[in-house]
C-alpha cells in the first residue's frame, strides 16, 4: 500500500491481519471474510513489513531465513540475485547489526522465500522509493 502520510495505509493493514476489527462493515481478502478465518491460518499467509520494520540480532542470513523453513544456501543466494542485493550484501562485512538498507533487503529476501499467499509492505511516504 502506497499513499500519502495519515491516508490510512497501516489501519486498512490492521484490519487485514485482525489486530481489531472494524466497528461495521466486512473485511475481505480473497473474496474471504478475515473475522472468519481462524487467526492463526489468516497470519501465516501473509507476509507484512510495517513502516518500522525490525531487524534482529544476527547476521543478514539469519534475518533473511527467520521464520523460514526448509530452505537452503542455494535458495538464500538465488532470492538475493532476485532482489539484485547479492552484490550488496557480499560487499558488507559480517555484523551483528546492518544498515537500515540492508534491513529492506533482508525482509524482501524474506518474501521472496516465504512463500507467503499475500505480501504486504506499509511504505510511508519517507521510505517510498521514487519509481520515476
Amino acid at each position: 500500500l502506497v499513499g500519502p502520510s495519515g491516508s490510512g495505509k497501516s489501519t486498512v493493514i490492521s484490519l487485514l491481519e485482525r489486530f481489531y476489527d472494524p466497528p461495521s462493515g466486512i473485511i475481505k481478502l480473497d473474496n474471504y471474510e478475515v473475522k472468519c478465518l481462524p487467526m492463526v491460518e489468516l497470519r501465516e499467509q501473509i507476509a507484512l513489513v510495517g513502516q518500522e520494520p525490525v531487524l534482529f540480532g544476527g547476521t543478514i542470513r539469519e534475518n533473511i531465513l527467520l521464520g523460514v523453513e526448509n530452505k537452503s544456501n542455494e535458495d538464500v543466494i538465488e532470492a538475493c540475485e532476485m532482489a539484485n542485493a547479492r552484490q550488496f550484501i557480499e560487499a558488507m562485512p559480517n555484523v551483528s547489526r546492518a544498515a537500515y538498507a540492508s534491513l529492506n533487503i533482508a525482509l524482501l529476501n524474506f518474501f521472496l522465500l516465504s512463500k507467503r499467499r499475500f505480501y504486504v509492505i506499509d511504505i510511508g511516504d519517507r521510505n517510498r522509493p521514487n519509481f520515476d
